[in-house]
């Protein structure tokens, strides 16, 4: 079956890393199948998710703390994995979050098909707050299994190491003795969580998300990232000084300073209620393609528009009344 896991963040969580978190899972290249982007929003749309998520945690004065929870369900890799099916068994599986927000996106740009669940920690209706504990993950584990078996999804199979494997090519040969492919991906996942990150807290969230632990430590002279499949890289053996420990950080003061001038800028002109946090989450983008020009290390930032199951419209009226208030 696929499994169901949890990021953790450690470093606790802010309105910045949630909007960055959004951004990333909903970019076009990642959830992209047959001309149809494969990110659905459930009592929200993904156009304005971070903005509906804020306004049930104000409408009921809760935001702080645990502000969302981030969910991944994996597929096993090779496998032969529908990515249309894959997102409607992800549709199916969020329905245990009744009364939540959810914002689901099935990304299809690696080796196995995968969705993102970024559950609002505030319930809408009811105002309270969700708790998964033992007992809830023991819960969805046995909804997952359901689900899979509903819509005849793959099942885990043991691996046969005497199975004889596929013949290299001697390019390959070479390329996977020098270790190239796994620094290569590495690398490219570095640059994709860089895009969309405004601070360390929020790309080592990113790269948690995808399996990818990191240890950065202000004792350490170095970065070093473990790979999901448990390979061990530092820093300073990829292939560019940007992805140097210092260059890293560097990389992100800049990102803050420009952020927190934006903020600065608006925060006369600004009458809604928007804290300087919700601020730096919205205008993330816009830091990362300035400082990306002056390191090298990312792009700009994609802007998706998808459509969404949209939340019942007395919903949405008490919400704008809120807005005005």
């Amino acid at each position: 079956m696929a499994i169901i896991s949890f990021t953790n963040y450690k470093r606790g969580q802010t309105t910045g890393c949630m909007g960055a978190v959004m951004r990333y899972t909903m970019q076009n290249k990642k959830t992209k199948c047959d001309g149809q982007q494969l990110v659905t929003g459930i009592n929200c749309q993904p156009e304005s998710v971070y903005a509906d998520f804020m306004t049930t945690k104000r409408l009921h004065h809760k935001t702080d703390g645990v502000l969302f929870y981030h969910m991944v369900q994996s597929f096993p890799k090779g496998e032969a994995v529908d990515p249309v099916t894959a997102h409607a068994a992800a549709l199916k599986l969020a329905e245990y979050y009744e009364g939540h927000e959810v914002l689901v996106c099935t990304h299809t740009d690696r080796e196995h098909i995968h969705s993102h669940f970024l559950i609002n920690s505030v319930n809408f209706d009811t105002g309270k707050k969700l708790h998964i504990a033992k007992k809830q993950l023991q819960e969805l584990r046995q909804r997952n299994d359901q689900v899979c078996v509903e819509f005849s999804l793959p099942v885990f199979k043991q691996t046969d190491r005497k199975e004889k494997t596929k013949t290299m090519s001697i390019g390959e040969y070479h390329t996977a003795a020098r270790g190239q492919s796994k620094k290569l991906q590495l690398m490219n996942i570095i640059n994709d969580c860089m895009r969309h990150t405004s601070s360390q807290e929020e790309f080592i969230a990113l790269m948690e998300s995808e399996g990818y632990k990191v240890r950065w430590e202000a004792a350490r002279r170095n970065i070093t990232y473990t790979t999901p499949g448990g390979w061990q890289c530092r820093d300073r053996l990829l292939f560019g000084e940007k992805y140097l420990k210092e260059n890293m950080e560097y990389e992100f003061r800049i990102r803050e300073e420009i952020i927190y001038g934006r903020a600065v800028e608006k925060e006369s002109s600004r009458a809604d209620g928007t804290d300087h946090a919700a601020a730096s989450g919205a205008g993330a983008d816009t830091a990362s393609r300035s400082a990306s020009h002056e390191s090298g290390v990312g792009g700009s930032a994609e802007q998706p528009q998808h459509a969404g199951v949209p939340r019942r419209e007395t919903d949405r009226l008490s919400e704008e009344g809120q807005r005005t208030a």
